[in-house]
């Protein structure tokens, strides 16, 4: 029996499918696009998505060029390891250069411990999702959570990539799970946390289309200051 997820995704589906035929038809036979013409692109997309996972049963499967397969999915408890081992390593990189490492060793401690990261796994709600990992011919390589902040506004707590796969859109595929995860939670808005240190990983937001709203002050040392970023989700 189909459950009301199921057939929630499937109803998208269609409205999907009969507003990106509209909006095609109209382009060609007026020569101008909808209002809506600046998220037809996002709506093709989660279109694609929403087919992937319903084929996948909540996986998302893509082949790269070079015959790698990767998988967006879920988090298991088999998995703890891998995470705590990809978020250390990943926090202890941005960071490395701060001249301050006793900050990142206790947050390190704090945040990816095999009992925390279990808990996390294991419990969730819509603050708190769960992780997700992505994996490449069977490995994990990388590893995001994220919930709802507040009503319509969809937050990434935490997401870092195995150093030997960055820049090859694993992170973005990563993104793009949560991303879709908070929109069927209503939030119409997504924000994240970034170190002020983090270049790379600004650049990268920005390129998501995240804006900056402030800057987080550290209480007792400014190498570790954030901006908060956020961008529009509808």
């Amino acid at each position: 029996m189909i459950d009301q997820d199921q057939r929630n995704k499937k109803e998208r589906l269609r409205c999907l499918s009969f507003f990106i035929v509209f909006e095609w038809l109209h382009i060609i036979f007026t020569g101008e696009s909808l209002k809506y013409r600046g998220n037809i692109l996002r709506f093709f997309n989660l279109l694609l998505y929403d087919i992937n996972k319903l084929i996948f049963g909540g996986r998302i499967m893509e082949q790269t060029k070079d015959g790698q397969i990767i998988v967006v999915e879920k988090a298991v408890p088999k998995d703890v390891q891998r995470i705590i081992e990809i978020c250390s390593k990943g926090y202890a990189y941005t960071v490395r250069n701060n001249r301050n490492q006793e900050i990142a060793k206790k947050a390190i401690q704090e945040y990816y411990n095999e009992e925390r990261v279990l808990r996390e796994i294991k419990e969730t709600n819509e603050k708190w999702n769960g992780y997700i990992v992505a994996r490449v011919d069977g490995k994990v390589v990388g590893a995001a959570g994220g919930g709802l902040w507040e009503t319509g506004v969809g937050i990434i707590y935490v997401i870092y990539l195995d150093l030997n796969y960055l820049r090859q859109g694993i992170g973005s595929r990563l993104i793009h799970y949560l991303t879709e995860q908070q929109v069927q939670l209503g939030a119409i808005k997504q924000q994240v946390s970034v170190l002020t240190v983090n270049d790379l990983g600004q650049k990268f937001y920005h390129a998501l289309g995240f804006r900056k709203l402030y800057e987080r002050k550290h209480p007792t040392d400014h190498e570790y200051n954030s901006y908060i970023l956020e961008r529009s989700i509808q």
